[in-house]
């Protein structure tokens, strides 16, 4: 699996957890994107070492409210 393909695939994985975002909170996609990528979990996301890209979108969206508790 090369790292084009790891860039795609996350990219496509922060569309759909923004949209769950969005959805949940009842705001537009772009708010829910900044609130996103200010967070720890989106920072997680990135990181190749570990498999958290790997993860549904759901889990990492939930993993995100588990982190402002």
């Amino acid at each position: 699996m090369g790292f084009l393909y790891f860039v795609e695939l996350t990219l496509f994985k922060i569309e759909q957890i923004v949209s769950i975002l969005a959805e949940k909170e009842h705001i537009a996609f772009d708010d829910a994107h900044a609130m996103f990528v200010s967070s720890n979990t989106y920072s997680i996301l990135g990181r190749t070492n570990n498999l958290f890209w790997a993860e549904s979108a759901e889990f990492i969206a939930d993993e995100y409210y588990r982190e402002k508790i």
